[in-house]
C-alpha cells in the first residue's frame, strides 16, 4: 500500500507474504509448465515468497528458454543474479540493482554502456538500465540507446518499473520496432508516475509522452 500525504511524502507499506512449501513450489512448476505453451512472452517479476530458493526465476527462465518463449526477468539480488544465469531476453536493472549483483561501480555513461555490453555478451538480448529522472540506457543487438524522457511532477512513482516492462512486452509481441519498443515502454513508466494509483497508466497520457520521448544511438 502506497499512502501519499497532501505534501507529496509518500510512504509505503509491505507486509510479508505467505510460505510457500516445497510441495507447492512443485505445483507451480508443473502448472508454469502445462500453460507456457499458450504464451509468447513470460514475465517474470518482482520477490519470491518465503521459503522460495534463490535460483527459482532461474529455473523458470530455463524452463521458457526450452519452449523457445521470451522471458522478461524483472527481479532484484540474488534473485536477478542467478535468474540472468539463465539467459533471459530482457533485463531492466537500475544502476544500484547493477552494481550490488556486479559488485562494480558505476560512476558515469561509460560504465554503463560496459556493463550493458557484458549482460549482452552473456546472450540476454535487451538490457535496459535505468537512470531515474535521466532516463536510461538500452543496449540491443550491437547497438546502444540513450532514452530522453520529458520533465514530470511525479505524483507515485510505484509500479512505474513494472509498467515500462509491460509495455516493452506488448511492443516486442506486436514485432515492433526496438526504438518504439523502447519509447512505449519509457512513455508507460513515466505516465505510471503521474498517477495516484499503482500500475496505472492513461492511454492518451502514454500516447502523448510516446511522441515526446527521445530515443539516439550513442
Amino acid at each position: 500500500m502506497a499512502l501519499i500525504s497532501d505534501d507529496g511524502i509518500q510512504t509505503e507499506i509491505l507486509e510479508p507474504g505467505p510460505e510457500v512449501g516445497v510441495f507447492d513450489q512443485q505445483y507451480f512448476v508443473d502448472k508454469y509448465n502445462e500453460l507456457i505453451h499458450e504464451a509468447e512472452i513470460v514475465v517474470i517479476s518482482g520477490s519470491a515468497p518465503k521459503n522460495v530458493p534463490n535460483d527459482f526465476y532461474e529455473l523458470l527462465t530455463g524452463i521458457a528458454n526450452d519452449y523457445e518463449k521470451k522471458v522478461f526477468l524483472d527481479a532484484s539480488g540474488e534473485l536477478l543474479k542467478n535468474g540472468i544465469q539463465a539467459k533471459p531476453y530482457f533485463i531492466k536493472p537500475n544502476k544500484d540493482e547493477v552494481e550490488a549483483i556486479t559488485g562494480r561501480k558505476i560512476k558515469n555513461i561509460d560504465d554503463v554502456i560496459n556493463e550493458i555490453k557484458n549482460f549482452n555478451n552473456l546472450g540476454i538480448q535487451i538490457v535496459a538500465i535505468s537512470l531515474g529522472a535521466d532516463g536510461s540506457i538500452v543496449g540491443y543487438k550491437d547497438k546502444i540507446y540513450k532514452v530522453n524522457i520529458p520533465k514530470v511532477k511525479a505524483v507515485n512513482p510505484v509500479g512505474s518499473g513494472d509498467a515500462y516492462v509491460a509495455g516493452m512486452a506488448i511492443a516486442m509481441q506486436k514485432n515492433d520496432s526496438i526504438i518504439n519498443a523502447i519509447k512505449l515502454a519509457s512513455a508507460c513508466g513515466t505516465a505510471n508516475a503521474l498517477e495516484k494509483e499503482s500500475g496505472f497508466v492513461t492511454k492518451s497520457i502514454v500516447d502523448d509522452l510516446f511522441n515526446k520521448i527521445m530515443v539516439e544511438e550513442i
